[in-house]
């Protein structure tokens, strides 16, 4: 029977006793205990991530704001932005949004989201609708793990692309083993139905908002070239409710999650060539670099200025600037930038030159590390609004 080798390792070393059950077992006393074929040879190949992401950038919060406004239910406003919105039931969508709040007791609800975050990647969601998360198992390592595998094959294509070095791929392999252990720790539980019954309920919610008659209640910039058009109605809906000016996540929650479906997935644990890691590296690397500039773009946290720990790396080690009377300081230890916030500024250049004429690096106190913005790294605007953006509806 064709599998991945990882599964394969799964099913012979742990699972070896067992008989692989086909469909026609079914029902079949003696065979109910076993292991399913279907999902031994066809694994779900999604990740939870993806919602995660989508979550993060309103896109819940916008089919609940439509929601909430279809049940004729005012928002926490005094003037209610979506109060022009009258759909009537001449046409499609008027039917659908009448199905979708119809079906609510059997969709997802938030809090079951929420914990899953948490269980798989240690992720959490903040805002009014979201519970205190108190989970029996909480992957809290990985966001380290996951950071720390992005700076190092940042690294690693620095050096691969200097045609005077050989790339060293062994310190990608160790981080790859990591993050694939960790992620593997929580593919339990709801691993499985439940991704894929949440990428279900997301692809509807995306289908609901491209509908062409959303433009008639949420009006849309004509000429930005949006990449999928769900979009428009999610960025329309967070400038009427004042929400957040973050661009959409798409791109962190498409690149992210084939980067650790690889990972997942990936037979690490006893992999000791690093030209397997070097040649996953080179392979991923549109949707490693990818990844790394939408969450720069998103929280303006650099992931490729990162230490192994997840924080931001001090800067390079330069020397003291000339006191104004010529005389040079002693030189002191480089403080790193995590332990005392300090970064390169970002208005105007990285240099300054003092009243000798050396030429010194700019820094200065900067709120926008990871420390600043949680461990999630989201910034702190997100933490704050009114309850849509969290998924409750107005």
């Amino acid at each position: 029977m064709s599998t991945i080798p990882y599964l394969y390792d799964v099913v012979k070393y742990k699972l070896g006793e067992l008989s692989i059950l086909s469909t026609d077992s079914y029902g079949v006393v003696q065979e109910c205990y076993g292991i399913l074929q279907s999902k031994l040879t066809r694994p779900v190949l999604l990740e939870l991530i993806w919602n995660y992401w989508l979550e993060e950038g309103m896109l819940v919060q916008t089919t609940n704001a439509m929601s909430w406004r279809f049940q004729n239910r005012r928002g926490p406003q005094d003037r209610d932005p979506l109060a022009l919105v009258e759909i009537d039931p001449l046409r499609g969508l008027n039917n659908l949004l009448w199905g979708w709040v119809q079906d609510e007791e059997h969709r997802l609800t938030i809090p079951r989201r929420a914990y899953e975050y948490d269980h798989e990647y240690g992720l959490k969601l903040i805002g009014k609708a979201v519970p205190a998360v108190r989970g029996a198992d909480s992957r809290s390592r990985f966001l380290e793990g996951f950071h720390t595998l992005l700076m190092l094959c940042s690294v690693f294509y620095k050096e691969d692309d200097d045609t005077t070095v050989v790339a060293d791929g062994f310190p990608v392999l160790n981080a790859l083993r990591d993050v694939h252990l960790v992620l593997t720790q929580g593919s339990h539980n709801q691993y499985g139905d439940l991704p894929w019954t949440a990428r279900q309920e997301f692809l509807m919610q995306q289908w609901i908002l491209a509908r062409p008659e959303m433009r008639e209640f949420l009006p849309r910039r004509i000429m930005v070239d949006y990449p999928e058009p769900w979009m428009d109605s999610v960025e329309t809906m967070k400038f009427l409710q004042g929400w957040t000016d973050t661009s959409i996540l798409r791109d962190l929650a498409i690149f992210g999650e084939k980067i650790l479906l690889s990972v997942r997935f990936g037979k690490w644990t006893d992999e000791i060539h690093p030209e397997n890691a070097a040649n996953w590296a080179r392979y991923w690397r549109p949707e490693v670099q990818g990844y790394m500039y939408a969450y720069r773009a998103a929280t303006g946290v650099d992931l490729a200025a990162m230490t192994v720990t997840g924080q931001v790396r001090s800067t390079p080690r330069y020397r003291p600037c000339s006191s104004s009377s010529g005389s040079r300081s002693r030189s002191k230890p480089v403080a790193h930038g995590n332990r005392y916030g300090l970064l390169p500024a970002r208005s105007g250049g990285h240099w300054r030159t003092d009243r000798s004429g050396e030429r010194c690096p700019v820094v200065h106190r900067s709120g926008c590390g990871p420390t600043a913005r949680g461990s999630e790294g989201r910034p702190a605007a997100w933490n704050q609004g009114p309850g849509p953006d969290r998924g409750t509806g107005p």
